[in-house]
């Protein structure tokens, strides 16, 4: 999963994508697993660009319980909510901070939509991303 800071124009329909695909209409505890974040562009203008998780494993390392661990099929780092314990292990750990607790202090982050991938289609943001600012690799 690539964001190209670049491209994006903060429009923030990867957001709403990502929490229709993970929660239904009645879930009033929805999360959306993008994190809006400003930086300054080339030109100085100040930009808010939506970021999601990389994949890239360094939580994998760390969590104790061997609860996030990655699908070597689709090369997406996943957590498995029966085995995780709450320690923030993982939240601590993440470079780009964009692991999350949840209401119950469960790990709530991004799993690159391994089902729809799974399914030969896109995660769903960068499905609906305009200006094809999100990438996502589908190794199936």
């Amino acid at each position: 999963m690539q964001v190209d800071k670049t491209k994006c124009v903060g429009c923030y329909a990867c957001v709403v994508a990502c929490v229709d695909a993970h929660y239904d209409a009645a879930d009033e505890n929805w999360i959306s697993y993008r994190i809006p974040r400003t930086f300054i562009d080339c030109y100085g203008i100040d930009r808010i660009v939506p970021e999601g998780c990389k994949h890239c494993g360094k939580c994998t390392e760390v969590c104790p319980q061997g609860a996030i661990t990655r699908v070597e099929e689709f090369n997406l780092v996943v957590t498995n909510t029966d085995k995780c314990t709450g320690c923030g292990a993982c939240y601590q750990a993440c470079p780009l901070n964009v692991i999350q607790i949840g209401q119950n202090g469960m790990t709530m982050r991004c799993d690159g939509c391994i089902e729809r991938r799974a399914q030969g289609r896109e995660a769903a943001c960068a499905r609906v991303c305009p200006v094809k600012a999100i990438t996502s690799d589908n190794k199936n």
